[in-house]
């Protein structure tokens, strides 16, 4: 594979392609759950 990428980097593509801040969080109760798991989005792939 030439430019693998790693799952939490997809998903903080995906989120950022669709307006979606991926640094932001998601609420489990009182537990913050990280919607990107700390992935940056791939600049490459957003234009």
């Amino acid at each position: 594979m030439e430019n693998p990428v790693s799952i939490p980097d997809f998903h903080a593509t995906i989120h950022c392609a669709l307006g979606i801040d991926p640094t932001k969080e998601l609420k489990d109760g009182a537990r913050p759950v990280p919607i990107a798991d700390g992935g940056k989005p791939i600049r490459a792939m957003l234009g």
